[in-house]
């Protein structure tokens, strides 16, 4: 299985739980200048960025620790041009999860970063 194949089979995961929790999905895979936002979602009235990290083994590391924070400063500039193109703009509040994916098990991060 490729790299491309094994991120699309844990944004499926990561998505699933989402919606199993009460999340909305608002986009996958969402392009911006800065990089890619691998969820957008709705949790109330809250737009939420996710970035979902799966892993095979712990060999390289947790799930969680591959969100260093090159990582998340590139997600948070997403957020931010994002936001610019949102309906409800700067009224609208926003949060950062993780979805890790270990051992076939989701496990949602809210407020992660």
């Amino acid at each position: 299985m490729n790299t491309r194949s094994v991120g699309n089979t844990a944004e499926d995961i990561a998505a699933s739980h989402l919606q199993h929790v009460g999340y909305r999905i608002l986009g996958r895979n969402v392009r911006m200048p800065e990089g890619e936002i691998d969820i957008v979602a709705r949790d109330g009235a809250v737009v939420v960025f996710i970035e979902v990290k799966m892993r095979r083994s712990q060999r390289f590391g947790s799930a969680v620790s591959a969100v260093d924070y090159k990582k998340r400063r590139r997600i948070r500039e997403c957020a931010s041009n994002y936001m610019q193109f949102f309906p409800e703009g700067a009224k609208t509040m926003i949060r950062f999860d993780v979805v890790t994916i270990e051992h076939g098990t989701a496990t949602l991060i809210r407020n992660a970063f």
